[in-house]
């Protein structure tokens, strides 16, 4: 939860943020730490900051209510402590001044650093009969007020399940269960993003009513006349409302739906979480149950979902409306969609088909649409910031968009677009607005970079290269060629070695490998895959590991890596066939930062709930998700992965992952105007590669 008018990460914060990370991230590896500097306003706007407790639709009494300030390469900081009265109601009081040591319901910011301040709520009265004997300790709410710098006397908070459903949907991969509490790497990057849970928070739930939304219409930014619609899956955060509430509305934890809820929601790996190695013991309060539900979103089975489902109360529950089937997994998504144009005629949102993520965390889309052609800035929280048409003479649709490694130094890299089907490939600064076009010697089909900031293309007839291309040279260089054996290539992704991978559609995919002599030559084998490659994805290892997609007839995902002299070889267990984890013809994939793969689908699976309910769509598209050892964490049958109705997926054909471990989606049938954000699935990944190669954090967590 969010507490209210607190706003967009965008301009003069997003900006410091950034700027402030630049000043000290970039060097490699573990050295990337910092302790992010404060706000201008270190003792923050607030007399006062507050809120209410309520089990469904009954206030919690003497509850215990603490403030926290979230970790910064260590554990949370316990800032204040109170206890909720009779109504349900606490509140916190500024000191007035920094660096106190806590003391009672008062607060004060720490001077060296602006941390995210969240609270929670634990035990108490949940009856509402006021018996003051009675408390239980499986009650756990939590919300998030901003950063201490931006808090104001007008952050209230209402602390109910659905609100403690929206938070842990944004945090869940800066929570630990082991203390129960939110920390985030101590690097610039992992700050702006733990940051950008705020604004995902607001656009799941109305953190003043204690009510999830049923849309949120969100104004565009720096002159954009446009808006756009963000509608999350409502029913299924009532849903998991009302199952949480189960177990709250008890005099104690023992109660049998405590019991049920704990024993269901079942602990992940550690593969698919923030805390590699770590092991999750049973749940013991409403909150670790969620948390749980939500990073291991199948439950372990299809028992334990119906034995969770169950516990939700159906039209009775507490919150409504609820998702009146049985679910096949607990992720959440959320849909950006708007019918409005940009200036050039342009849509804002018009079959969007390439995704591409910047430091800040805001997506870059390539839209489809044939005429008019824009590559689109959404933020994280979905404000759209930037529409570059190209120009009006622009006639095409960018069919690849690219992130430079340029933004090292405060700010976004270099957008790099190649309009379908067209010789123009243009380069567009977000910092000073100016676009650069370079002359491809054919129709640009991938774009991908490297960390000293060369780009690579590549057209019907060979591999090209422009070196040093994320330079803010004002005159356009032509394209060198690599290799003319590099043919057809759709999608194109660098190594740590300064390497190159390309697919193609055909049934091998090749490594392009520089010499290390003057002038450089170049290398290019084949290594066979099933037939009809699409998307390809390299990995954090030197000499690097390659995960490759087919569709039909190939219909899998296949994982290569380097065996000494013998090259690279298809590892045990792959190809991961469909229709493991729900796989059905991938078109694209992707690696979050724990290595796991994701891949969007282009054809629907059957839809489970058809056979209970036949006014259900009897086909849904999803979204896959796999180990790198090939085991599904998808739901895993021929109805499996992660599915969404039409309106949140109708086909896809790009996927990646950000810095808050948020899966966004993009592709579909023509004249589609959406994308499709599901919260917090993934393990946050360093965006955008190529400044990861630049920074030591190449495809790793932020």
């Amino acid at each position: 939860m969010v507490g209210n008018n607190l706003p967009q990460l965008t301009g003069t914060k997003r900006n410091l943020l950034v700027l402030l990370a630049a000043g000290a991230l970039f060097t490699s590896g573990c050295s990337n730490m910092v302790s992010t500097a404060p706000g201008s306003n270190l003792v923050s706007n607030a007399k006062s900051i507050g809120g209410k407790v309520h089990g469904g639709s009954q206030p919690v009494s003497g509850a215990t209510v603490k403030l926290y300030y979230a970790g910064q390469t260590s554990a949370p900081t316990e800032a204040a402590t109170t206890i909720s009265g009779a109504d349900g109601s606490f509140s916190f009081s500024n000191s007035g001044t920094t660096d106190q040591k806590e003391s009672g319901n008062i607060y004060s910011c720490p001077s060296k650093s602006d941390p995210l301040v969240y609270v929670v709520a634990r035990g108490g009265n949940t009856l509402g009969d006021g018996n003051a004997s009675e408390s239980n300790t499986a009650a756990a709410f939590i919300g998030v007020y901003g950063d201490c710098s931006l808090l104001s006397s007008s952050n209230f908070i209402t602390l109910n399940e659905v609100t403690t459903v929206a938070t842990m949907l944004a945090v869940q991969q800066y929570y630990d269960p082991a203390f129960e509490g939110l920390a985030a790497d101590g690097t610039g990057a992992a700050k702006i993003a733990i940051d950008n849970t705020v604004a995902t928070i607001a656009n799941l739930a109305n953190v003043i009513a204690g009510v999830a939304n049923q849309s949120t219409s969100i104004p565009g930014i720096h002159g954009l006349t446009v808006a756009v619609t963000a509608t999350p899956e409502t029913s299924k955060i009532n849903l998991m409302a009302n199952i949480l509430t189960s177990c709250v509305n008890n005099a104690s934890s023992s109660a049998a739906n405590c019991t049920a809820l704990f024993s269901s929601a079942v602990p992940p790996g550690s593969n698919v979480t923030n805390h590699n190695g770590e092991n999750f013991a049973q749940a013991t309060d409403v909150m670790q149950a969620l948390y749980y539900m939500l990073i291991n979103p199948t439950s372990g089975g299809s028992s334990n979902l119906a034995s969770l489902f169950a516990l939700a109360g159906g039209n009775a529950a507490a919150f409504q409306p609820a998702l009146a089937v049985k679910p096949s997994d607990w992720t959440v998504a959320i849909s950006y969609s708007s019918p409005d144009v940009c200036a050039n005629g342009g849509a804002l949102l018009g079959t969007p088909s390439a995704l591409s993520i910047d430091f800040d965390g805001d997506v870059w889309i390539g839209n489809g649409q044939t005429t008019n052609g824009n590559v689109v800035e959404l933020t994280s929280s979905g404000v759209a910031a930037t529409c570059n048409s190209f120009g009006s003479g622009a006639t095409a649709a960018p069919s690849a968009v690219f992130i430079d490694s340029a933004g090292q130094f405060g700010g976004a890299g270099n957008i790099w677009s190649a309009l379908s089907g067209s010789t123009t490939l243009t380069r567009y600064n977000p910092n000073s607005g100016v676009s650069l076009a370079f002359t491809a010697p054919g129709p640009v089909l991938a774009i991908a970079g490297d960390g000293p900031g060369n780009i690579y293309i590549t057209i019907p007839g060979g591999l090209y290269v422009i070196t040093a291309a994320n330079a803010t040279s004002s005159t356009a260089s032509l394209p060198t060629l690599v290799s003319v054996l590099v043919t057809n290539a759709t999608s194109l992704m660098p190594g740590l070695a300064g390497d190159l991978w390309a697919s193609s559609g055909t049934s091998a995919i090749q490594h392009i490998v520089p010499s290390i002599t003057t002038p450089v030559t170049y290398t290019v084998t084949p290594y066979t895959a099933p037939a009809n490659t699409q998307g390809i994805v390299v990995a954090n290892s030197t000499p690097s590991s390659v995960f490759v997609s087919s569709i039909a007839p190939g219909n899998s995902i296949s994982y290569f890596a380097n065996i000494g002299d013998t090259g690279y070889l298809l590892q045990s267990n792959w190809p991961a066939t469909a229709p493991l984890g729900g796989i059905n013809q991938p078109t694209a994939i992707a690696i979050d930062g724990a290595a796991n793969i994701w891949s969007a689908n282009s054809t629907a699976n059957t839809n489970p709930a058809f056979a209970s309910d036949p006014t259900a769509s009897p086909t849904l598209f999803g979204v896959s998700e796999l180990s790198s050892s090939a085991v599904p964490l998808s739901p895993d049958t021929a109805s499996g992965g992660f599915q969404k109705s039409a309106s949140y997926l109708n086909g896809s054909s790009s996927i990646i992952i950000d810095q808050s471990g948020n899966v966004w989606i993009a592709g579909g049938a023509a004249g589609s105007n959406f994308i499709t954000e599901i919260v917090g699935a993934g393990v946050p990944i360093y965006q955008p590669y190529a400044l990861g190669l630049q920074t030591g954090r190449f495809q790793i967590n932020p």
